[in-house]
């Protein structure tokens, strides 16, 4: 990239002097912008930057004085270096006065040409330096952000990741199940096959999702205006968060105006921005607790304000929750996301014309998400994007019938994972192997579990929503110590480090995720 030259601004009503200027200046290797009177010269300082200013003194209408004056008040000529070009002697009250107004020196015409060249190239210089400076301050702001954005992005296609190892592990370990033995029980079977449903519905959010950082990224994401009611939108996004709300039992509290509150704007991609801040309300609000949404209007702005009793957030958190790929830590339980629903939804409220903002008093004491939307027009169009619905709770798998003879072994095992798709499809494919199985969802109870029953295998998950699978292999290890059961991690961290660092917590094996049949029995076995 070529960098520009450094420009000089030469002042005089007399064209031939802009002449000689020019001349004079040019073997500085510079560009000389001229400008034929003050007035002139201020309208050109507030488009370009320049290294230095020579004014003439003797100019109508405006003089030199006057134009110095009136430069320093600008914001762009409030630092420019201003030499003045004199024939005169003026009193020393006025020179005075002329170096408070920001004029750095006079020359006395007729002057020498290497004098002028040799001031004028102080200031080019500095502003050589001071230019080279900025752009090495700016080239390190660049990389610091580029260092951050590759970190969020590799964040990101990590938490993608382990959120496609779940129902691909579900999907596996049912397919597997279907191809070695079918389930007599019919209960068994639309189970199967209920989950396969959910966890590909599943899978096509999670592709939705991230076609829909793409279009982020790209700028791709467009809105279609037409007129709404923002009352409409509002019960739209309550239905579309119903199930989130239903699994963590949240009481919502809906306050909409009975006057339609009408503006142009796209009503699938309104109802997104609401739903998702509902789902996030859901997701980092304890079960039982409080939802409040309220729709007014103000002048010609409408107001959406999403308020949770839930977690709250710390002050530093604030600034970041809606840059892409950004996730704060969720509450006990809550684990899916790809950290780019509120980036999306402040894309979509700019994109109408609006502002999103989010506060909260702290860690603990809930937060609120306010959004304002013009209700005139709004921006142009959108595609629809579809969503499906994430999977949720089920209840325990029904005992499966007697396991055929020739299982060789059969043992107790506990599978321990906050995900109940995984639990329900691991205990259902190691039953109908002859194993008995129980499931719990936590670490505690896990540990309890333990405890009660010294079961002969655990599989444990490790990214657990209280205590992780490392803490509760190392404390089954100090209870138990030989006695302890087989234990065997199943995460979706495939990395070296991860297999090390659970084997040196106590694990006697690493399985990723999606694990294969064949693997797990095999693991299972060596018990």
């Amino acid at each position: 990239m070529t960098t520009p030259p450094i420009k000089v601004l030469a002042v005089d009503d007399i064209a031939s002097n802009l002449v000689v200027l020019e001349a004079v200046l040019s073997p500085l290797g510079v560009e000389v912008v001229r400008a034929a009177s003050g007035a002139r010269a201020m309208a050109m300082i507030d488009t370009h930057a320049f290294a230095v200013a020579v004014l003439d003194v003797m100019m109508p209408g405006m003089d030199g004085f006057e134009a110095a004056r009136r430069i320093r008040q600008m914001d762009r000529g409030r630092s420019l270096p201003i030499i003045l070009l004199t024939a005169y002697e003026f009193a020393l009250p006025q020179i005075r006065a002329a170096y408070a107004n920001g004029v750095a020196d006079f020359i006395f015409k007729p002057f020498d040409p290497d004098i002028l060249r040799s001031k004028v190239s102080v200031f080019v210089e500095l502003f050589r330096k001071n230019r080279i400076e900025r752009e090495r301050d700016e080239a390190r702001a660049r990389a610091v952000e580029l260092k951050h954005t590759a970190h969020l992005k590799d964040e990101f296609l990590a938490t993608l990741s382990h959120e496609l190892r779940n129902p691909l592990a579900s999907l596996l370990a049912a397919t597997e199940m279907l191809e070695q033995r079918e389930p007599a029980d019919g209960a068994v079977r639309a189970r199967l096959h209920a989950m396969i449903r959910r966890q590909v519905a599943h899978l096509c959010a999670l592709v939705e999702d991230s076609l829909e950082i793409s279009r982020f990224t790209q700028g791709k994401i467009r809105v279609r205006r037409e007129p709404i009611d923002l009352r409409e939108i509002v019960a739209n996004a309550h239905e579309l968060s119903q199930a989130a709300l239903d699994r963590q039992e949240t009481q919502l509290s809906v306050s909409v105006p009975t006057e339609p509150v009408r503006m142009q704007g796209d009503r699938v991609r309104l109802a997104q921005v609401i739903s998702n801040l509902l789902d996030n309300a859901a997701k980092f609000t304890p079960a039982r607790g409080q939802v409040w949404v309220t729709l007014q209007a103000v002048r010609e702005r409408a107001i959406v304000s999403v308020r949770d009793t839930g977690r709250g957030m710390a002050p530093t958190d604030i600034g970041r929750i809606f840059q892409p790929f950004v996730q704060a830590r969720p509450s006990e339980g809550a684990r899916d996301g790809l950290g780019i629903g509120l980036a999306l939804a402040k894309r979509l409220v700019e994109l109408h014309g609006g502002t999103i903002s989010a506060t909260s008093p702290g860690i603990g004491q809930g937060a609120e998400v306010v959004i304002t939307l013009p209700l005139d027009d709004a921006p142009t169009r959108v595609k629809k994007a579809s969503r499906a619905s994430r999977p949720g709770d089920e209840a325990p798998a029904p005992s499966p019938p007697p396991p055929p003879a020739s299982v060789p072994a059969r043992f107790r095992v506990l599978v321990v994972d906050d995900n109940p798709e995984i639990r329900s499809t691991v205990q259902v494919f190691l039953q109908l192997e002859g194993h008995a199985v129980e499931t719990v969802d936590c670490g505690r109870a896990a540990l309890d579990r333990i405890r009660e029953t010294n079961p002969d295998v655990v599989l444990l998950d490790i990214d657990l929503p209280d205590l992780d699978g490392y803490a509760v292999a190392e404390q089954v290890r100090a209870l138990r110590g030989a006695d302890a059961p087989r234990l065997i991690a199943i995460t979706g961290a495939a990395g070296p480090r991860e297999k090390v660092r659970a084997l040196r917590a106590g694990f006697d094996a690493h399985l990723t995720k999606p694990v294969d049949g064949r693997s797990l029995l095999r693991a299972v076995a060596r018990s």
